[in-house]
């Protein structure tokens, strides 16, 4: 835990960076203040609830701290199978994390790249 929270210590992402209705997939949870994660009102949803007893997975050392109540967090199964729902209103801040689904990343960097080039801003390399 205590490497967990050293990290966090130096993280970029504050309180004025959340938006409502934003959506944070954990590319790097990490990069997030814990203030900003545990906003009231905030939804947490992650892939497979089991990973909180390992110490070094998003979300496993706020839940150990009881600054998160790992029954506020959703399974995503639970949202595929209809038990739950994360997004209540248009406003809600989602915090979605998930581990070994490479699928996720790429999806997210795809959607960058693209708002990318609609936006003309990066730089073009040639591979």
């Amino acid at each position: 835990m205590e490497r967990a929270k050293l990290w966090r210590q130096s993280c970029v992402i504050s309180v004025g960076k959340i938006k409502k209705g934003s959506f944070h997939s954990a590319v790097s949870i990490w990069d997030y203040k814990d203030e900003a994660v545990l906003l009231p009102g905030n939804k947490y949803c992650m892939d497979w609830k089991f990973r909180l007893k390992d110490p070094k997975y998003t979300f496993s050392d706020l839940v150990a701290d009881g600054r998160l109540e790992e029954e506020n967090i959703i399974q995503i199964s639970d949202i595929m199978n209809g038990k739950a729902t994360c997004r209540k209103s248009k406003d809600d801040v989602v915090f979605f994390v998930t581990l070994g689904l490479c699928i996720t990343d790429t999806t997210n960097a795809y959607e960058v790249y693209q708002n990318a080039v609609k936006k003309r801003l990066g730089t073009e390399v040639y591979l």
